[in-house]
């Protein structure tokens, strides 16, 4: 089978050639002079083709309006060119065809003598202006170069002199031309070495174009942006004109570092453009393309721009084989759909094998950079595996390489044969979902088995699971209990290997697509050793086990063809109780184990035997108190034995005090215990157990007996009394804390105690927690106070006394304290003739100043008073003239606070002159409200009763100074703003004041509103399919295209197929393509782009449709009945024709003999074509093989969901 079957042709071959052998560019094979004149066209033929250079359309062919055909001015194309734009309303109109619609370039060859024109271009309604610089002859022709955007199909295109316009100019022809993908202009890109732009020749697009190619070194270059790796057709527009010399010149081309020269035809005239066709090698991301005066160059050149477009679909069967054995010698695209994160050299097929390099980046939780990731779509529905044998090795921790299931960055599934940091090799099981892993590794390898693996992936049942087989498929062992799939709807499938240094290589030796095939288990039924006696049950276990994994889901057990029930599985277990058994004999059991999304359905039998019961032996009870004689009060443990010849009785034992039932209790090797008690009252209890027998022992009873005898009344125990005063000593005047503590050996006293201070009754307290307190004092006289207790006692702690003493001396005589006098006069400066009150506070510690203060005036007697809560105050003045009095207080102290003295002052002035009159300040702005980016006049007035306000006045704009002005009449005038954002602005004036007018303040204030935001323009969706019709598994190149009137949009494009399925992507240039499907069903899709809108154009909508056929049935002819084993003993070789074409035969291939299996593998290939299928050989096969060169055998084709045809063949070697 090729590698490749599905592909006519191979761009990324191309591309591996280029990079491999240096940059090779796939030249055009000619240049188009925008402005030489073609052949004529023939007459009445309305527009000719020209090669890479659109479709021109002659002007005197058109429908003219108030226009006449003229020959003149020699040098037009065709028959003549058309002339009459001097009068308005005048035009030409041209219906223009576009297979695909899009940007376009509209081309226009004129004449305008001298000076320069304009005209109104309207294309399907769209209308703007079009300068047309003057040619400075009418026999001189020049183009103008306008990009325009067609719908596919017929377009309407007018040129005509509006009422605007100044016409006045001859039109030859139109030309148009579909734009190449994306136009990069050369003046907009980096210019070095003496490159530089210009405006001298016309015709250029853009702004100018470039040149100072007379430059050596003078370099242009280009910032590319691909989506995609890969060839990208690209057009060069140039000018070459006649110096320093006629004919082609030379450039370098550098696409990312890789240089190539390129040879550009030249032109009679500079105003001359050509194209010239290019194949670009980009990368995936930004490219550097320059264009270069190198030396050995010939430069003098213009440069224009330069359009670069999207690689070449590969054109791909209707249908597409999942397998691949990879006997090619490059990855097949049509089938490999997806590369994430390509580098092209880091991947190949080589020798019957995929080859990836093992490079930095990882695949796990929030890390998906791993390189090359080969994918292609997993098969519909929910139920698919993967499988193929991985080889590898090296020394880098993590190193892995195997299969993966891929949803989104941050949900896929993988299985890896990876190495640890231990140096060893495992299987690792991973699961990312939305950026979470989780993993199960397998135990280790033996040494040297990472380089022939075989792995498998698969979904069953909603469960992600893998497995690995390390002798070539014979056995699997299952990893782990597997992973849910959400995220993982629609996933692609495929291959990896990363966490390498770069030199390590992943060889994967094939890679197939099918049902998925799960592990065969094992299921035993344990039973009892012993046999079951007649009226017991027993418990059943049943255990499945299976390789590698452990089996879930539910398991059914039967006995004697009766269900027992169904349980599920623990750990691979389930229990059952089967029984009680009404007869003897053998049961049969038997297990069925239902499978799981690992393990297949399996069953296991086992047996158990019934015996009958024996004839029960007779049974002792005994019956032992411990202790056997307690006190009322108290309880005893009675212990019942129960014992009998042979055996251990079992069962139940009741135990009854008298009539009471005390409990009932199971025995425990023929014994149970039992508490009785306690007792209220004395005499001898009478006790008896009854045994309840079982099915060896029969049933028994036994008494016994208990004495409880009455308790004895206790003894008081003495007590020991403390007397303590807290403190120990206080003075005549004061009292004391006496305590009274009240002890005894092993109880707390209660009561009451009685304090006595000599022989006085100081109280009577009841004892807490065998203490209490007693207050004693004020004393009268000093001596020492002889203390006494008396506990009266309890029932049971005897009455007792106790003593204590306490200190009283006399108080000392206390010493007056120092006095503070402060003197406060309030106001502290007064006018001439006005007074002042003086307030004279006198101040000590811990004591309140009583008594007389007298206040002096310099040395004049204001007045004595007496304190009030240490306080006095006198008045002073009216005084007649100004200066500082110097205030004297003198306080006469009192028996317990010492005189003392304080002084102040009070300030006296002048008496002031009139008062000025009080000046209102008026804010206005005119006007009241602007926009941003506006101003304001903002007048301050300021007035005052019969006077005219002079001198200063500052206004602020908040906290900002927006000048100061002098009055003029009483008013000044400030200019505010231009102001950046809209809001309410506070004005403040602040008058300075005048001798006769007090100073002032006003405010107001100035609206400023945002500046209206103009009315976006409608936009035109236009959704394109390509294909249009499609099989079933197909996709569709589907392009968007959003455009509106004098402005290119921009912003996010959702496309929706109507059943729930979307894509989102952002415009670029207008534009931006998605892939949709593959489809699962036939039928019509609506699709439809959603442009979400940008600032200056509003969202729209735009609508296409794809048809998807389905797939006609499937068959498969043998036509050589040979499987060709010659070239590998591992594998077999059988030719296989797919019909009819069309369709797809996929499904499984295997060789049996007398039901035994020789080999198996899948086909996948597209009808109508034939191909040698690889199936691998099992060791029984090749061990037939060994033993003869031939085996006749039977080749099994079952196609999935369709026919199954036998066919006897012959297996040689």
């Amino acid at each position: 089978m090729s590698s490749s079957p599905n592909q006519h042709a191979s761009p990324r071959s191309r591309l591996r050639r280029l990079l491999a052998g240096g940059l090779v560019l796939a030249l055009g094979s000619g240049v188009v002079a925008t402005a030489a004149a073609p052949a004529p066209a023939a007459a009445g033929v309305a527009a000719s083709a020209l090669a890479a250079g659109g479709t021109t359309y002659e002007a005197e062919d058109q429908v003219l309006t108030g226009l006449t055909q003229q020959t003149e001015h020699a040098g037009y194309t065709g028959t003549g060119y058309v002339g009459g734009f001097g009068v308005t309303g005048n035009a030409l109109r041209a219906s223009i065809t576009s297979e695909t619609g899009g940007p376009h370039d509209l081309v226009v060859r004129y004449a305008a003598g001298s000076g320069g024109r304009t005209l109104t271009l309207d294309v399907n309604g769209a209308t703007r202006q079009v300068a047309l610089p003057g040619t400075g002859a009418w026999s001189t022709y020049a183009l103008v170069w306008v990009p325009v955007d067609l719908q596919a199909g017929a377009n309407l295109v007018e040129l005509r002199r509006g009422a605007a316009d100044s016409g006045q100019l001859n039109v030859d022809h139109l030309r148009v031309a579909p734009q190449v993908g994306v136009r990069h202009e050369a003046e907009a890109a980096a210019l070095s070495d003496g490159a530089s732009t210009s405006t001298e020749h016309s015709g250029y697009t853009g702004a100018g174009y470039v040149g100072g190619y007379f430059n050596q070194g003078a370099t242009t270059t280009f910032t590319v942006q691909a989506a995609e790796t890969g060839n990208h057709p690209a057009t060069l527009r140039y000018g070459a004109g006649p110096n320093p010399f006629n004919g082609p010149k030379k450039v370098t081309l550098v696409v990312n570092g890789v240089s190539q020269p390129v040879i550009l035809p030249g032109f009679g005239s500079w105003k001359d453009w050509g194209d010239f066709a290019l194949d670009l090698p980009l990368n995936a991301g930004a490219n550097e393309v320059a264009v270069r005066y190198a030396p050995g160059d010939d430069g003098n050149v213009n440069l224009d721009h330069l359009d670069v477009g999207l690689p070449a679909p590969v054109e791909c069967e209707p249908t597409i084989e999942p397998d691949d054995t990879f006997d090619g010698d490059e990855l097949d695209r049509c089938r490999w759909t997806t590369v994430l994160n390509e580098d092209p050299t880091g991947y190949r097929v080589t020798g019957g094998a995929l080859e990836i390099d093992a490079r930095a980046g990882d695949l796990s939780g929030g890390i998906a950079n791993a390189r090359n990731v080969v994918l292609q779509p997993a098969r519909v529905g929910v139920t698919w595996m993967t499988e193929t044998t991985v080889s590898i090795d090296g020394t880098d921790d993590y190193l892995q390489g195997g299969l993966v299931v891929w949803g989104n960055n941050a949900n896929f599934g993988k299985i890896m044969v990876m190495r640890t940091p231990a140096g060893e090799w495992k299987v690792e099981l991973g699961r990312v979902t939305a950026n979470d892993l989780q993993y199960t590794g397998s135990a280790v390898l033996p040494a040297g088995a990472q380089g022939d693996v075989r792995l498998r992936l698969w979904v069953l049942d909603g469960t992600l699971r893998g497995s690995y087989s390390l002798d070539d498929g014979d056995t699997y062992t299952v990893v782990g209990d597997g992973y849910g799939t959400a995220g993982l709807a629609d996933p692609l499938v495929g291959l990896a290997a990363f966490n390498g240094t770069g030199t390590e290589t992943a060889r994967f030796d094939g890679f197939a697509v099918g049902a998925p095939v799960r592990v065969d288990p094992t299921v035993a039924v344990q039973t009892a050793s012993a046999p079951v006696l007649v009226g017991e049950s027993s418990t059943v276990t049943v255990q499945v086990t299976a390789p590698g994994a452990t089996p879930t889901g539910e398991v059914t057990l039967t006995d004697d063809g009766e269900v027992v029930g169904t349980a599920t599985l623990t750990n691979g277990s389930a229990t059952f109780e089967v029984g009680p058994y009404t007869g003897t004999g053998t049961r049969s059991l038997a297990a069925a184990y239902a499978g799981d999304s690992a393990v297949t359905g399996g069953t296991g039998t086992g047996s158990l035997t019934v015996s009958a019961a024996p004839e029960p032996v007779a049974s002792t009870v005994a019956v032992t108190a411990s202790p056997a004689s307690v006190q009322v009060g108290q309880t005893s443990t009675v212990t019942v034995a129960v014992s009998a010849t042979g055996t251990t009785p079992t069962g139940e034992v009741t135990l009854s005090d008298g009539s009471q039932v005390v409990g009932t209790a199971t025995l425990a090797n023929g014994s149970a215990s039992f508490t009785v008690g306690p007792f209220t009252a004395a005499g001898t209890r009478s006790l008896t157990a009854a045994y309840a027998g079982s099915a060896t022992v029969a049933a028994g009873t036994g008494t016994g007996s208990l004495t409880v005898t009455a308790a004895p009344d206790p003894e008081p125990v003495a007590s020991t009394l403390t007397v303590t005063a807290n403190p120990g000593s206080v003075q005549v005047g004061q009292t004391s804390t006496v305590t009274v503590v009240v002890s005894a050996t092993g109880a707390t006293p209660a009561g009451q105690v009685t304090l006595r201070d000599g022989g006085q009754v100081v109280g009577t307290a009841t004892l807490v927690n065998g203490s209490a307190s007693f207050t004693v004092g004020p004393f009268t006289a000093a001596g020492t106070r002889s203390l006494t207790a008396a506990y009266a006692g309890s029932p049971t702690v005897a009455a007792g006394t106790g003593t204590g003493s306490l200190t009283v001396t006399p108080a000392p005589d206390p010493e007056p304290v120092a006095s503070t006098v402060t003197v406060t006069a309030n106001p502290g400066s007064v006018q001439v003739g006005q007074t002042s009150t003086v307030t004279v506070a006198v101040s000590a510690t811990g004591a309140t100043p009583a008594g007389q203060v007298t206040l002096r005036d310099g040395g004049q007697v204001v007045g004595t008073a007496t304190l009030v809560n240490g306080s006095a105050s006198f008045t002073v003045g009216p005084f007649t003239a100004a200066g500082t009095r110097s205030l004297t207080a003198a306080y006469a102290g009192s028996p317990t606070v010492a005189a003392g003295t304080g002084t102040g002052s009070l300030t006296v002035t002048p008496a002031p002159d009139p008062e000025p009159v009080a000046s209102t300040v008026t804010v206005t702005a005119n006007p009241g409200s602007v926009q941003v980016g506006q101003t304001s006049t903002v007048t301050v007035a300021v007035s005052a009763t019969g006077a005219t306000p002079a001198g200063q006045v500052t206004l602020r704009d908040g906290g900002q100074v927006v000048g100061t002005a002098t009055l003029v009449n009483g008013s000044a005038s400030f200019t505010v703003g231009p102001f950046t954002a809209a809001g309410t602005r506070s004005l403040t004036a602040a008058y300075a004041g005048s001798a006769a007018v007090a100073a002032g303040t006003g405010t107001g204030s100035l609206i400023v509103t945002a500046v209206p935001d103009p009315d976006p323009v409608a936009s035109t969706v236009t959704v394109t399919a390509t294909p249009g019709t499609v099989q079933v598994g197909q996709t569709s190149v589907v392009r968007v295209a959003v455009t509106a009137a004098g402005v290119t949009p921009t912003g996010a494009v959702t496309l929706s197929d109507g059943a729930g399925r979307e894509w989102s992507g952002t415009l670029l240039d207008g534009a931006v393509t998605f892939r949709a499907g593959p489809w699962t069903a036939a039928g019509e899709r609506t699709l439809t782009a959603s442009y979400a809108g940008d600032a200056r154009v509003a969202a729209g909508d735009g609508t296409t449709r794809v048809v998807v056929r389905a797939l006609p049935a499937a068959s498969v002819r043998v036509p050589r009945k040979v499987v060709d084993a010659t070239r590998n003993r591992r594998h077999g070789v059988v030719p296989i024709t797919c019909t009819p074409a069309g369709v797809r035969c996929v499904g499984t291939v295997e060789l049996r003999l007398d039901g035994r299996l020789l080999a198996a593998g899948r086909v996948s290939m597209a009808g109508g074509r034939s191909a040698d299928v690889r199936i691998r050989l099992t060791p029984l096969a090749r061990r037939l093989l060994a033993d003869r060169p031939r085996v006749r055998a039977t080749l099994v084709v079952a196609l999935d969901g369709g026919s199954t045809r036998r066919v006897a063949v012959r297996l040689t070697r």
